[in-house]
């Protein structure tokens, strides 16, 4: 498949189900970053077990690069996706200060490479890890922005309409109380790509000239992150969707949460624990409030 033809079933894929999807190379695992990389897939040192998300090879391989080059110790003996995004985000200092301007040439083209042949499932795990480098290492140019804008706005028109592509995928998982870890795992990584693309949608992207487009569609994102945090105590159209998904598998409910609030610090630096009320539990209010600063 060619990129023009690529660009033109990315349009039609709202109407898809997930296996549609999957064919046409939107949920895959990097079916065409395998054909366009040009740095080895190289065995990480530091990877002995896997997280909930491991990071995968491709982008193992861009974090191994990131290490060597940055001259790091190897610090972190998981590929836990979340585990080495904190790993980055705490020697993020240490990395800008020693990479040098070829080095930091080299990882800009590894970076945009890496984004350049991605699906919507695998984008919002390489945001994850790419996120706690975009601010501080300045030297790497980050093609986040422009390949949501490339890609994935595509798929969608508003915020909002991410909801009818999770709505598509969890009918084809077909979720139950006898559902399997790997159904479980397949929702919630759906669940989590199209929140990504729903909040960065009620914020702005980045068009087809570059240029910065606000949408600060605020309603849409209180509906994200009220609905993915407490559904029940939010009546809006994203907590229907995720109830639904937590009374149709109670099974799901754990891993959810366990996953989301390592998301929101990976990707949003938000630590849940600080938005706590005088139960103990989160105030996704004043959650949104920090996701308002964004608009």
């Amino acid at each position: 498949m060619n990129k023009k033809e690529r660009e033109e079933k990315i349009k039609n894929a709202p109407s898809c189900s997930l296996e549609e999807l999957a064919q046409m190379g939107l949920v895959d695992k990097y079916e065409h970053l395998r054909d366009h990389v040009d740095f080895k897939m190289e065995k990480v040192s530091y990877i002995n077990s896997a997280g909930f998300f491991p990071i995968g090879r491709e982008l193992a391989s861009f974090v191994n690069k990131l290490i060597r080059d940055s001259n790091l110790e190897f610090v972190s003996d998981t590929d836990d996706l979340f585990e080495v995004s904190k790993m980055l985000r705490n020697q993020v200092s240490v990395i800008d200060n020693a990479l040098s301007d070829e080095l930091a040439e080299e990882l800009t083209e590894a970076s945009k490479e890496l984004t350049e042949y991605i699906d919507l499932i695998e984008f919002w795990k390489t945001v994850s890890i790419l996120t706690p480098l975009v601010e501080e290492v300045e030297r790497i140019e980050f093609s986040i922005s422009e390949n949501i804008s490339s890609k994935f706005t595509n798929l969608v028109s508003t915020s909002l309409d991410t909801l009818s592509i999770v709505k598509k995928g969890l009918a084809y998982i077909k979720l139950s109380d006898e559902s399997s870890s790997e159904d479980i795992h397949k929702a919630i990584d759906l669940l989590f790509a199209c929140f990504y693309l729903g909040v960065e949608m009620s914020i702005g992207y980045v068009n087809n000239e570059g240029e910065w487009c606000p949408v600060g569609d605020e309603e849409a994102l209180k509906q994200w992150i009220t609905g993915f945090g407490n559904p029940y105590e939010y009546d809006n159209s994203v907590g229907d969707v995720v109830s639904k998904v937590f009374d149709e598998c109670p099974d799901i409910k754990d891993d959810f949460y366990e996953n989301f609030y390592l998301l929101l610090k990976s990707i949003y630096d938000i630590d849940v624990d600080d938005y706590l009320n005088e139960v103990e539990s989160v105030d996704w209010d004043l959650v949104f409030k920090e996701f308002q600063l964004l608009l």
